[in-house]
């Protein structure tokens, strides 16, 4: 039988998953023009970016566009994720505004990205717009859409929009109610409501399929409140239940334990977990990580982040990078560019592990330190990144602060 553009997809992903990215393209070039569609090409795209081929994706992009086949918004959300994931808004509003050029209609995903992009940068008003543009043009909301937009308002202090909307996702869908329980779980630990906390956590407790999940949230929810004991008895309970350790469960008990400092508890389930021969995920390490930043111990933060590195990397991903990105920001923030330019170049020197985002990172060190940077554009345009907006403004405040510093 002839194979159509699913199947050559679906050829494609096993391809990537199995075979080298030789083969990925030698699979491409065998699929016969009739059915070589977006779908098609967006996996190949999808093969590049998930091996740091960023640069033939783009490339791939560009042809899938010139070629006159029909576009949605498939291809450009990918993009749009991959941008935000990198922190590079302005290429990730560049290709929104080309959709909208193109007239190109976003989709449940391509508004759930520009969202969750809104929600990084702080921009809580966007974001919620976003919502209310999805929502005029009819795009059916998803439980991530509601999941976002409740988080939105809860940091908004809309705190009745937010039980409202919690409440209409299960009337919606009922396979949702778990999913929205465990955001007013969040909403209350965020409000300092203990009592609304614990009779919800009450009522779910009667149910009798908890995931580790919810477990987890509640474990967040308590350590938010302070109630580090609470939080550690219901962590030994999750435990019975699931018969071991679980990821979501201990890592909800790194986040209560470096939230509270305690570092040496932090540690010591760190050890139970490598007992046990479970591998310790991105999250343990940024948890870690950030426990030992908030005590100034930056030396245990490079050590764990180096185990990160060590431990952390596969299949081209590099999962170690958000935890690196809270040590730069750090040494930033007290404007040691020393330590900093250290680190960028202890951390990135091998492999394609820069980004506009990590340069800018390095940038505010000398920000906040009042220093001049030299030919800081150029530098980055040799390792193949250009400036954005915040670069540009990032530079721009040197030279100001240099020039106020000029004339005292």
């Amino acid at each position: 039988f002839e194979m159509d553009d699913f199947d050559h997809m679906y050829r494609l992903y096993f391809t990537g998953q199995t075979g080298s990215i030789e083969d990925v393209e030698k699979c491409f070039a065998e699929v016969p023009s009739k059915w070589s569609t977006e779908l098609v090409y967006n996996q190949l795209m999808s093969c590049y970016i998930a091996r740091g081929m960023i640069a033939e994706a783009e490339r791939m992009l560009e042809k899938l566009k010139a070629s006159g086949k029909h576009l949605s918004a498939l291809p450009f959300s990918q993009f749009l994720a991959l941008y935000s994931n990198q922190r590079e808004f302005d290429k990730a509003l560049n290709l929104l505004s080309e959709m909208n050029a193109r007239s190109i209609v976003p989709d449940t995903r391509t508004y759930n990205i520009l969202m969750s992009m809104s929600h990084k940068q702080g921009h809580i008003d966007k974001m919620l717009g976003f919502y209310v543009a999805m929502t005029n043009a009819g795009v059916v909301a998803d439980s991530f859409t509601h999941s976002l937009v409740i988080k939105a308002y809860t940091s908004s202090g809309m705190v009745e929009e937010a039980q409202l909307l919690a409440d209409e996702m299960m009337k919606i869908n009922p396979a949702d109610r778990h999913l929205a329980n465990d955001l007013l779980l969040t909403v209350y630990a965020d409000l300092g409501k203990e009592q609304e906390l614990k009779k919800l956590w009450k009522r779910m407790s009667s149910f009798t399929n908890l995931s580790a999940r919810s477990y987890g949230v509640m474990i967040e929810s308590l350590g938010k409140l302070g109630l580090i004991q609470e939080a550690e008895e219901l962590a030994t309970r999750a435990e019975r239940k699931t018969g071991g350790l679980v990821a979501r469960v201990y890592n909800a008990m790194m986040n209560v334990y470096a939230r509270h400092g305690k570092m040496k508890a932090a540690e010591e389930l760190l050890m139970r977990i490598q007992k046990d021969r479970l591998r310790p995920n991105a999250v343990t390490y940024r948890h870690i990580i950030e426990g030992y930043l908030k005590l100034d111990h930056m030396e245990k933060a490079l050590e764990y982040l180096r185990l990160s590195r060590e431990s952390l990397s596969f299949d081209h991903s590099k999962p170690w990078l958000a935890s690196f990105l809270l040590v730069i920001e750090n040494l930033a923030e007290r404007g040691d560019v020393e330590s900093a330019e250290r680190t960028f170049e202890t951390f990135t020197a091998e492999g394609p592990y820069r980004s506009t985002s990590i340069y800018n990172a390095l940038l505010k060190a000398y920000v906040n330190a009042g220093k001049k940077t030299v030919n800081f554009v150029e530098r980055m345009s040799k390792d193949g990144f250009e400036p954005d907006s915040e670069t540009l403004e990032l530079l721009e405040k040197i030279e100001s602060s240099r020039k106020d510093a000029s004339m005292k």
